[in-house]
């Protein structure tokens, strides 16, 4: 979908001025759980040079952890990623730099086929063979570029480059993931049931929740697993993907608001579809918010404390 819209030229985006450094920390922090899985080092990067970028922070964040989550899925085992940040003129580059097994000079010249592996497939390694091609077209979308390094036996450097912008263009206050301020510590304030069948946006918005200690997210991966565990933990508000494998979240959210136990109970959809059509048919199907993919962590920790404020005040 994100590779459709790049194409047609009708990818939003939202640039505006920010620091590469807060990008990189979140992305390694949303990739620290697969990391730990597969015993993979992500070294701290330096601090310091950390000049304010002209980004799409939600897009460029995407990039981060594709480049990070792909250094992780094809390195050795035990081995090593290096994230950096250096200037050069008018650009900064954020390098992800891995102790993998390396690509060859032929390798290379495939690297930006949608759907070629480069043999990958054979391995067991999980993937599509277009992550690649969105990165590379998302970085142009916001004039930077995607840069290559790689010797085989010896690892791979891939560089995200992106424009240099005054730091004075950076905004003056932001805290956005300031917990409310009457929070009770090691309470549940708010129960969140997540329809979802796509394991890696449950790890994201796991590890984005754990910023929200009074929120407890139970998961179902599937519509009708949804309906049966809402009925046995009436939540608080519904998190619903809207393309699971066994229902769309259109008719999730039917059956829902047609129950008499669960029909008041606030629906928020989660989609990769940002279009406003899509959404104004959300509204009109009674959903109270609606969330894009790639996650806006922003937005997720706004919306639970939204609902985290309206279940304090019944």
């Amino acid at each position: 979908l994100d590779l459709s819209r790049i194409e047609a030229g009708n990818l939003p985006l939202a640039t505006e001025a920010c620091r590469p450094s807060t990008l990189l920390s979140e992305a390694c922090h949303l990739v620290g759980p697969l990391a730990s899985e597969r015993g993979i080092a992500i070294r701290p990067f330096e601090a310091g040079m950390d000049p304010a970028v002209c980004v799409d922070p939600i897009r460029l964040r995407q990039v981060l952890v594709n480049l990070l989550s792909n250094a992780i899925k094809y390195n050795k085992p035990h081995g090593q990623i290096t994230p950096r940040i250096w200037q050069d003129g008018d650009l900064v580059a954020i390098a992800i730099d891995d102790t993998g097994i390396g690509l060859t000079p032929a390798q290379q010249a495939h690297l930006f086929e949608p759907f070629n592996r480069l043999g990958a497939e054979a391995t067991g390694i999980e993937g599509t063979g277009i992550g690649l091609v969105i990165v590379r077209k998302l970085l142009e979308a916001m004039k930077g570029r995607l840069e290559v390094r790689s010797q085989p036996g010896q690892g791979s450097s891939f560089i995200a480059w992106v424009p240099r912008t005054e730091a004075g263009d950076l905004p003056q206050v932001s805290q956005p993931v300031a917990a409310p301020k009457r929070r009770q510590a090691n309470s549940i304030e708010l129960v969140m049931l997540y329809a979802e069948d796509n394991d890696v946006n449950i790890e994201l918005v796991r590890e984005v929740l754990k910023l929200r200690p009074g929120c407890l997210l139970l998961v179902a991966g599937s519509g009708k697993e949804a309906l049966e565990m809402a009925h046995a933990h009436t939540p608080d508000v519904f998190l619903l993907d809207m393309h699971l494998g066994d229902m769309s979240g259109f008719e999730l959210a039917s059956r829902l608001a047609q129950d008499p136990q669960l029909a008041q109970v606030p629906r928020v959809a989660f989609s990769a579809d940002a279009m406003p059509d899509q959404i104004h048919r959300a509204k009109e199907n009674g959903f109270s918010g609606y969330l894009t993919k790639p996650l806006n962590v922003h937005a997720l920790l706004d919306c639970v404390d939204e609902h985290t404020e309206r279940v304090r005040k019944r």
